[in-house]
């Protein structure tokens, strides 16, 4: 069952959204506009492959972008 695993708020999430790198969310092109930024990911012992997705949120709970990586 995924779950979350980080979340962030505000300026943080904003910062954390522009990150790049193999598990960052690389988001730049949202990141002035987010305000929820949450990390969920499966459990080792989840059925099919293992993956982690980043989803950025707007101030009004809309999605913004999200970003799947699979494996890790």
């Amino acid at each position: 069952m995924p779950h979350t695993i980080e979340r962030y708020e505000g300026a943080t999430a904003q910062k954390k959204a522009q990150a790049s790198g193999w598990l960052e969310p690389d988001m730049g092109n949202v990141a002035p506009r987010t305000d929820r930024l949450e990390l969920i990911g499966s459990n080792f012992n989840d059925p099919g492959p293992d993956y982690c997705r980043w989803i950025a949120y707007d101030d009004q709970g809309h999605v913004l972008s999200t970003k799947t990586i699979d494996g890790y």
